[in-house]
Order: C-alpha cells, then structure tokens, then sequence
C-alpha cells in the first residue's frame, strides 16, 4: 500500500504521497493525469480487502458520499476496483488546517463554536448561559 506512491492508479491518476490514515484505509494526494487536478485517494487497507463484507462497506460509503451535494460535504467524482484489486474512491483534495492541529494551538481547549462555525456557515449563534 506505502508503495503507491509515483504509481498511476487505473492510468487515470497519478499518486503523488500519501496524506493519511484512518481505520479503513490510507488517503494519497494524487493528480488526475489528463485533467492535472489534484484529488484525494482513499484506498480500502489490503488485510480489510480480504473480507467482502469490508469492501461493500466501503463502496456503499462511496456511492452514499457521491449522492450528497453539499458545500460543507466533499465531492467524491469516482470509485471502484482497479485492476490490481486494490478499493478505492477519489474526493476532491481540500486543503486547510487540520481540527487537530486546531486543538493543539489551543492545548486541547476549542470551544466547540470556535471550530465548527467557519466550516458550518449556517450554524445559529451562539446562545449565552
């Protein structure tokens, strides 16, 4: 999977690093080849692939992710099977602090409509105690 790197998935994207990880997969930044978009990668973890139930899971988490047309949701413009039996769906590539390097500027301590208000515009203001 760390191997991706300076690969080309399905001869559509080209994996430029990777960018994170998580439960299921890893997240690679990547570029479409023809479009020279950059795009996020996720790609279901190899020991999950082994388990159909894991990569239905993962693919339904796709087509729902797909389904939703959203400014605060990101695009996912494609997913599926490669050829070499690697799961995977392509997001648009956000880019931005992270919440957790959030949190670490302000020791652990963000009040909860600090963090959520610049990403959730229609959020009510805050009410006071």
């Amino acid at each position: 999977m760390r191997s991706l790197p300076g690969t080309t998935l399905e001869g559509r994207y080209h994996v430029l690093e990777m960018i994170g990880e998580g439960g299921m997969g890893h997240v690679f930044l990547a570029e479409h080849v023809t479009l020279k978009r950059k795009v996020a990668i996720k790609v279901l973890r190899e020991e999950l692939m082994q388990e159909h139930a894991n990569v239905e899971r993962f693919l339904q988490e796709a087509q729902a992710a797909s389904s939703i047309h959203h400014p605060n949701v990101v695009d996912v413009t494609d997913f599926g099977r490669a050829s070499n039996g690697l799961v995977y769906f392509v997001m648009e590539h956000l880019v931005g602090e992270e919440l957790t390097g959030m949190m670490h500027r302000h020791d652990g301590r963000c009040r909860p409509a600090k963090v959520l208000r610049p990403r959730c515009p229609m959020l009510p203001p805050p009410t006071l105690p």
